[in-house]
């Protein structure tokens, strides 16, 4: 889409983000929402618009972007497959914090068009120089800046991918990731309401297994990162905390559980179905059957209350109200009684869910984050996923951690990333001690 109409800049990524003026370079640490722009500027190749992006070649025709479908001969090209540069011009346009904009002259072999987007610019460990990094159509490009160099215009090299898999180059990807995750996170969403998220992880990062000082495992590079912003945007440091059951009293697959907590979830799942009692797994394949078009997952949290009583909520996954498919609420889709425990549907109860990556609850407390290992978080709806739903029903059902002397969320699938961190949180709010966790085996593909 154009930026203007008199503008020969346009935007590849939708409706592009108010940059920094020209010129600006701060030091101040801060947000970036425009570093996941991609503004081009098209090359005049034999009269047509010509671009390159992700591996193809494009055209401007009639106010929008076309993939270029003539004869290469045409635009002075051996193939219509464009030759990535090994070494790329790049001006640097404004700096704020490790965020740079800079513009690309030349992506591609032969077309001279050009790239304005983000890149990262961060200090050696020793602080001797700096680094540029950035992502260009799918490839990344470093240079290594030296400190007496204060020239606007670089010449960045392209790394290999074992370049990147290993020492400076992984630190300097992740970097970059983490990067684009966390500004378009505050893109999508607003600043206030990502600060109000990491004020959430502040509290519960180091509890369920964040180091306390993430910066000390870089071995490369050094960066200012707190363990709320590593939990929150950081994929390598979010599989570690997934992994541990850190911030629970158990956090266990289905196959190496006490028996107590194996039997409570075959007799629940069975009531869900109306089966004597029904395995995880077997849940699992009687969803399916019953949702055959749909890729679901099924959770319930088993509350085991202060007065005495017992009460499961329950929950498929997505916007809709899938739950009253189960057998067992399609004679009342609300709420059933089950040998003197109620079952409720919380999707039913609850109505329709906001689809988004990233929600707060009543309490300021988070019910969904976006996923750490995707930087692309504009198509993400993680407030759908079942152990979401739960959490966050619970949470305003019961606002005193009194009435609640114990909660085991079973789901048929192990939980992603997002619903890990959120029912971390919630068991480290509420006493870790009475929150059990458990899950069946991921389906085959």
């Amino acid at each position: 889409m154009p930026l203007d109409k008199t503008c020969s800049s346009y935007s590849l990524t939708g409706d592009i983000v108010e940059r920094p003026a020209l010129g600006t370079v701060s030091s101040e640490k801060s947000w970036a929402p425009w570093f996941g722009d991609v503004l081009v500027e098209p090359a005049s190749i034999g009269e047509r618009a010509i671009f390159s992006y992700q591996g193809k070649i494009y055209e401007f025709k009639n106010g929008t972007h076309i993939r270029y479908t003539g004869k290469p001969e045409l635009i002075y090209l051996p193939t219509r497959t464009p030759k990535p540069k090994l070494t790329i011009d790049v001006t640097i346009e404004f700096q704020t914090g490790i965020y740079a904009g800079i513009r690309v002259t030349g992506a591609a072999e032969g077309i001279n068009d050009a790239h304005r987007i983000g890149a990262i610019i961060v200090p050696s460990l020793d602080e001797k120089f700096n680094y540029i990094f950035t992502r260009l159509n799918d490839n990344y490009y470093a240079f290594r800046l030296s400190a007496m160099n204060d020239t606007k215009t670089l010449k960045l090299l392209k790394q290999e991918p074992s370049a990147w898999e290993e020492g400076y180059g992984a630190e300097l990807k992740r970097i970059y990731d983490g990067s684009l995750n966390a500004n378009n996170t505050a893109r999508v969403h607003g600043i206030q309401k990502v600060e109000q998220a990491l004020k959430n992880m502040d509290e519960v990062s180091i509890p369920i297994g964040v180091t306390p000082d993430p910066p000390k495992n870089m071995k490369w590079i050094k960066v200012d990162t707190s363990p709320a912003e590593a939990l929150l945007f950081d994929n390598r440091t979010r599989m570690i905390a997934v992994e541990l059951p850190n911030g629970t009293a158990l956090w266990r697959p289905a196959t190496s559980v006490p028996w107590q907590v194996t039997n409570m979830t075959t007799s629940v799942f069975g009531a869900l179905f109306k089966k004597e009692s029904l395995s995880i797994n077997e849940a699992m394949t009687a969803l399916q059957n019953i949702l055959p078009r749909h890729k679901k997952n099924i959770a319930f949290a088993h509350l085991a209350l202060a007065s005495g009583k017992t009460e499961v909520y329950v929950s498929v996954s997505g916007v809709k109200d899938f739950t009253r498919r189960l057998p067992l609420f399609d004679s009342n889709p609300r709420q059933v009684e089950v040998n003197g425990t109620n079952y409720f549907n919380v999707d039913d109860i609850a109505g329709p869910i906001v689809p988004t990556s990233l929600s707060i609850g009543q309490d300021n407390r988070v019910l969904s984050i976006p996923h750490s290992s995707r930087s692309d978080i504009l198509g993400q709806v993680t407030s759908a996923d079942s152990e979401s739903k739960l959490v966050g029903f619970v949470r305003e059902k019961y606002p005193n951690n009194a009435d609640i002397r114990s909660m085991t969320i079973a789901t048929t699938l192990p939980p992603c990333d997002s619903c890990a961190i959120v029912m971390k949180e919630f068991g480290h709010s509420r006493g870790a001690d009475s929150l059990n966790v458990t899950w069946g085996k991921r389906r085959q593909p």
